[in-house]
């Protein structure tokens, strides 16, 4: 089988995340950072990030903080992502050879499914887990594990994790899962390989080649 993670690895949205996070800070802290200042929390939660962005914080500007994010967001989605290149024959292709497929996320599950439906890939995952679901998340291994429950009889290391960011590759680590890193306009292919990568691909178009030699790791699932 074969586990994605969503941001930057299926929907390009780097751009909205980048813009979402300086209408949150401006509107709420009353400062910005740069966007190199924002490259190590993609892939982390909004929790994560914004209490280290404004450590000075209390909770109720934790949550003003994440709610102008949210609302910024969703407003803009549909108009700023764009497609992972490859992400749609990469899906298209494991459909096709019956592996089952699972998305693991760190964003909220109703944000996932709206950008798959964006998509059209909203039938092609049997299961989606997002933030909701699991106390911890990337690079704990628990999301993984979760999303692994959902499949009867798949093992850890029958499975390949494919993400953009450490954390997806640390959690799959921890997880005694494949990580396939696939580049994105974020991190680079050392980040990835020394966050434990098995490989690290160009984009998702190169995922096939990669995966049909007897199916590696997913093993036809």
């Amino acid at each position: 089988m074969a586990l994605f993670d969503f941001d930057g690895t299926l929907l390009d949205t780097t751009p909205l995340v980048r813009a979402s996070t300086h209408h949150a800070l401006r509107s709420v802290a009353g400062f910005d950072v740069t966007d190199e200042k924002l490259a190590p929390y993609f892939g982390r939660t909004l929790d994560e990030q914004f209490r280290e962005l404004v450590p000075d914080g209390d909770e109720i500007v934790q949550e003003r903080l994440i709610r102008a994010y949210r609302a910024h967001n969703e407003e803009a989605h549909d108009r700023t992502v764009a497609v992972c290149p490859g992400a749609q024959e990469a899906v298209a292709w494991l459909q096709a050879r019956g592996v089952a497929l699972g998305v693991v996320s760190s964003k909220r599950r109703l944000m996932v499914k709206r950008g798959l439906d964006w998509l059209g890939l909203e039938d092609a995952f049997s299961v989606v887990v997002g933030l909701e679901d699991t106390a911890h998340h990337k690079p704990d291994p628990t999301p993984l594990l979760f999303a692994l429950q959902h499949f009867s009889g798949v093992r850890p290391e029958e499975a390949v994790m494919v993400g953009d960011s450490p954390y997806d590759l640390m959690a799959a680590r921890a997880a005694h899962v494949d990580g396939v890193g696939v580049l994105g306009n974020t991190f680079t292919h050392q980040d990835l390989m020394r966050a434990g990568a098995v490989a690290v691909l160009p984009s998702l178009f190169e995922l096939p080649a990669f995966l049909a030699p007897g199916m590696r790791s997913a093993g036809g699932r």
